[in-house]
């Protein structure tokens, strides 16, 4: 299984925080490779090229709104998209993490179906307070019943969508999926994972990759 982790190029902070990743997989017999992400200034160009439209235009802030999204977000939307197809043509699962992402332990093994979440965006993860944290003003949707977090290994997940993109594994189907639905109606933010596109949906309990430092990115740089 191939190993991704997508950072900033042209972003210092985002450059040493890729090395961490890096080098905390290392520390688990992980091979991660650095993927620059679509730089934010180029998104109209680089949506272009790959025959995209922009579901939400992008803007130089930080808020996400009905009509617009911070151009990162597309930036790393466009990113996981090119991480899709890239899957799909090898045809085999592809795990794609976040600079931020720090390896705590083995991966585990992909699944045959669908999408695998690794890593949410809080500390703590899969945990009672993190699903109440996830589920707090409607933010995401249970999938059924709160989740039973004593149970180890791979867990349905308990959302219809993924918590984030900060680590997951995706399967060949899923990405193609993923792949059709995003040339349908257009590229905006990565956080779109769904059951009602991919599938399955797994979530890794306890999770071997944890998100560190995100606030700390100068978004713009």
């Amino acid at each position: 299984m191939r190993v991704a982790c997508v950072y900033t190029d042209q972003n210092a902070t985002s450059r040493q925080l890729a090395d961490r990743c890096v080098s905390t997989a290392d520390e688990h017999g992980i091979i991660v490779r650095r993927y620059p992400s679509v730089y934010w200034a180029h998104v109209p160009g680089v949506a272009a090229e790959l025959g995209l439209a922009l579901r939400l235009q992008p803007h130089h802030h930080t808020a996400t709104t009905t009509t617009h999204c911070p151009a990162f977000r597309i930036a790393n939307g466009l990113t996981h998209y090119q991480l899709y197809t890239e899957c799909v043509a090898a045809g085999e699962p592809i795990c794609i993490v976040e600079h931020d992402a720090v390896f705590l332990g083995p991966l585990p093994r992909p699944p045959s179906t669908g999408v695998l979440q690794v890593s949410s965006h809080r500390d703590g993860q899969t945990s009672d307070e993190w699903y109440q944290g996830a589920t707090e003003n409607g933010r995401h949707t249970p999938a059924g019943d709160p989740p039973d977090f004593t149970a180890t290994g791979v867990i349905p997940h308990p959302f219809v969508k993924l918590v984030g993109t900060s680590g997951y594994i995706i399967t060949p189907r899923a990405a193609a999926a993923m792949v059709a639905h995003i040339q349908a109606y257009g590229v905006a933010y990565a956080d779109c994972v769904t059951a009602a596109i991919v599938g399955d949906l797994w979530l890794a309990n306890p999770q071997p990759v944890e998100m560190r430092n995100q606030r700390t990115i100068p978004y713009y740089a």
